[in-house]
């Protein structure tokens, strides 16, 4: 007992020490947090400040932007009116001008009407294909869409997919068979002979055929979808080998026939021009570009053509129906013109 008592202040002691190392640790530990929790503020702050400055550029960059454009439309509208300006001055002070200008608003009118006339002109192309396409044989169109379809699908990524899994899944297939009906016949041929009968080999052979057989039918399903493959893969192009002459044969007739295929896609074909004259397009076109680059080329008034209405075509036997009725309008509107 004297012992305990005289070791109660060494123990004491020891407690006390105990309870400044822990308190130490605790301040050490709140320090620790203290600079984390500045380091975290400091950081949080540059983030910030960073957001604030790039914020900052970009709203530069957008108002820089926007000055640099308003000076380019500026700029634009006073180069519009300088070159209005100096076009009116040429328009009104020069006899070249003044002639353009006469020249251009006749002109306005003629383009008008020449653009009228190349509109009935492809309608009345369009009816006239229209009507050689009810001309050709229910038989012969359906040869045609048979025909481009099994071409399509012999060219096609999918048919070619359809021959490499078809390939792939017999050989496969053909390994497997012969894998399992050799293992399986060995198999059986084992079986029998430990059953130790008198006729071991007939039973032998009997179990072997039975387990090569049953193989077989394991594998039939690789065998089925690989012949479905392979079968899809060769329809279309029996089916092009087998109407391949034909199909030339009949598209040939029909350009023989009209000059265009109208069962192809023809829907912006135009055979030959309403102009009696092969330059008619030539001489519209160039009259359209004067018409438009005039106030900045500025053209002298020799280089101004004359607008004169090109002489159309005459109606004929072996024009479609269409074809003629077109004609027929322009002749008449000729005629309204050359009497005003």
């Amino acid at each position: 007992m004297c012992a305990n008592w005289r070791d109660i202040p060494q123990n004491l002691e020891n407690i006390s020490a105990a309870s400044q190392r822990t308190a130490q640790q605790a301040a050490m530990q709140t320090e620790q947090l203290r600079g984390i929790n500045f380091t975290s503020g400091v950081s949080a702050a540059a983030n910030t400040m960073t957001a604030l400055n790039t914020m900052q550029m970009a709203a530069s960059q957008r108002e820089q932007l926007q000055v640099q454009h308003e000076q380019l439309r500026i700029a634009r509208e006073a180069a519009e009116r300088t070159a209005t300006h100096e076009y009116a001055m040429w328009r009104d002070s020069t006899s070249a001008g003044k002639a353009f200008a006469d020249w251009h608003r006749r002109a306005f009118p003629f383009i008008d009407y020449m653009r009228l006339r190349n509109a009935i002109w492809k309608d009345a192309w369009k009816k006239a294909i229209a009507q050689a396409n009810s001309q050709v044989p229910q038989d012969e169109k359906r040869r045609f869409h048979t025909y481009h379809r099994a071409h399509s699908q012999l060219n096609s990524m999918g048919n070619k997919v359809l021959l490499v899994l078809g390939i792939l899944l017999s050989i496969l297939a053909v390994i497997l068979l012969c894998c399992f009906g050799g293992a399986m016949g060995l198999v059986g041929l084992e079986m029998a002979e430990m059953m130790r009968y008198e006729d071991a080999e007939m039973e032998g052979g009997i179990l072997a055929g039975t387990m090569a057989f049953g193989t077989l039918v394991i594998l039939s399903p690789f065998f089925f979808i690989a012949g479905i493959c392979l079968w899809c893969y060769a329809r279309p192009r029996r089916t092009v080998k087998k109407l391949k002459l034909q199909f030339r044969e009949e598209q040939n007739a029909r350009l023989a026939k009209w000059g265009f295929d109208p069962l192809t896609d023809v829907s912006n074909y135009v055979g030959f021009g309403w102009g009696r004259y092969r330059g008619t397009a030539d001489y519209v076109n160039k009259i359209e570009r004067l018409f438009t680059s005039g106030m900045e080329t500025r053209p002298q008034e020799s280089e101004l053509p004359e607008l004169i209405i090109p002489e159309a075509l005459e109606p004929d036997e072996s024009y479609f129906e269409p074809i003629n009725n077109a004609l027929r309008i322009f002749a008449q509107d000729a005629e309204k013109l050359a009497a005003a």
